[in-house]
């Protein structure tokens, strides 16, 4: 955080934070939802958007049930420390990337 804190110094005027991270595993739920947690504390009156991108529900990994429990359980953080949330779904978003790449 003193990092973010050094960097907000240099800035004029900071309107707000965009957070992309996923949901599911230990570092994008967790730490995600820790950082969004404390940049709510130490800079409350900036604007916070965050975009998780939800796990996959066709992953086949043993971390699967998991990634769905810590899921389950990070959402009521990220409702309570952004200003807006939008959740991004995996397979979706490789959809889309998959279309731009066969336009080029």
């Amino acid at each position: 955080m003193e990092k973010v804190r050094k960097i907000m110094e240099q800035c004029d005027s900071v309107q707000s934070f965009v957070l992309l991270h996923s949901l599911g595993g230990g570092t994008g739920s967790g730490l995600g939802t820790s950082l969004l947690e404390d940049l709510h504390e130490t800079f409350p009156g900036i604007f916070r958007l965050s975009i998780p991108v939800l796990p996959s529900e066709d992953d086949h990994l043993v971390t699967s049930s998991i990634q769905q429990v810590q899921f389950c359980v990070k959402v009521p953080t990220l409702i309570k420390f952004t200003v807006f949330c939008h959740f991004l779904n995996s397979l979706n978003t490789q959809n889309v990337l998959f279309q731009c790449v066969m336009k080029l």
